[in-house]
């Protein structure tokens, strides 16, 4: 500390002043206050010229936890009581000119330095009174900067809980943002699941109609049935009439292609049937598989859900155990 290294320098200052003053006023003064101390010595010769040096040590008016230590050479003159002092341009109180009243042992100085005391009145006193009032300024700067380091600490604490805070809601909603979108996508997919499904029942609805009409396939076939069989008995009876004329076997002959016509007819709608059986078939099928896909989507999506809510609960309870951690560790270095 400079306070400590021109200590020498008072000292030899000091046994100067004891050694040719004798009796005169002192020339060594010092004062202390509420975070700052002055120490002020000079020599003086015959002619009442003054030379010496000023140590000032404070603590900064905008920060506590700063301090300021200063030396400066001065000259000045004594005239009676009263006592005018200046330093040079390049000293640390570049030009300034302190002025003082002599009382006795102490002098009442008018300091215009901007962060010295502005009237403080010194006492006669030694270098080590002004060095243990020094120590006293450097204690409470101490106490100040652990002040700010710990003030410092709590609020770096509070800006990491924060920054993990604001971190773990980002991720919080880029989780809701991609749940929602797998929530879309999953809609979208049963939506388009249904749509097929309904598609391939489509072609099943004229084919199957809630109330048979009268003219339907299976109307059609029962009535060409009933009818080939009258044909067919009718030409049974023709066969069977006696005398057989020419005449009566071309009314049998007649029937009888009534009757292959007609059993044509019967085959056609049978064959009608069974394609329209292997229709709805194919489509029962397809209707089948559409709702298989639904159903293994609608499961898989439950799955995918689960999963998504199981890593949210794992982050936040992570995330939260962190930062009690953080917060025990930070108490117990407190």
């Amino acid at each position: 500390m400079l306070v400590f290294r021109v200590a020498a320098f008072y000292l030899v200052i000091s046994l100067l002043l004891s050694a040719c003053q004798g009796g005169t006023l002192p020339t060594h003064y010092y004062a202390a206050g509420d975070g700052w101390a002055i120490y002020l010595a000079w020599t003086e010769d015959t002619t009442q010229h003054l030379q010496g040096q000023v140590q000032v040590i404070a603590s900064d008016p905008n920060d506590a936890a700063k301090q300021r230590s200063t030396s400066a050479p001065f000259t000045g003159i004594r005239n009676g009581s009263d006592i005018s002092i200046s330093f040079p341009l390049v000293s640390n109180y570049v030009g300034a000119t302190w002025t003082g009243t002599l009382k006795g042992n102490a002098i009442s100085l008018v300091i215009p330095t901007t962060g010295l005391p502005a009237n403080p009145t010194l006492i006669a006193g030694s270098f080590e009174e002004f060095q243990r009032a020094a120590q006293k300024v450097q204690g409470k700067v101490n106490v100040a900067q652990q002040v700010q380091a710990q003030q410092q600490a709590a609020i770096a604490q509070q800006q990491a809980v924060e920054q993990a805070a604001a971190a773990q809601q980002s991720r919080r909603n880029q989780e809701k943002n991609v749940a929602y979108n797998s929530s879309v996508e999953a809609e979208s997919h049963v939506r388009a699941a249904f749509t097929q499904v309904q598609n391939d029942l489509a072609p099943l609805q004229p084919a199957l109609p809630e109330t048979p009409s009268r003219f339907g396939l299976r109307s059609q076939y029962a009535a060409e049935w009933t009818k080939m069989q009258g044909t067919w008995a009718q030409e049974q009876a023709a066969a069977l009439a006696t005398p057989m004329t020419c005449y009566q076997k071309g009314q049998v002959t007649y029937i009888a292609g009534q009757v292959t016509y007609e059993n044509s007819e019967v085959k056609y709608l049978d064959s009608e049937s069974r394609n329209l059986g292997d229709s709805i078939q194919s489509s029962l099928n397809a209707a089948s598989q559409g709702l298989d896909a639904l159903s293994q989507w609608d499961r898989n999506t439950i799955v995918e859900r689960k999963s998504i809510v199981s890593s949210v609960t794992s982050l936040r309870t992570s995330m939260t155990l962190r930062t009690i951690s953080r917060v025990s560790r930070s108490k117990r270095k407190h």
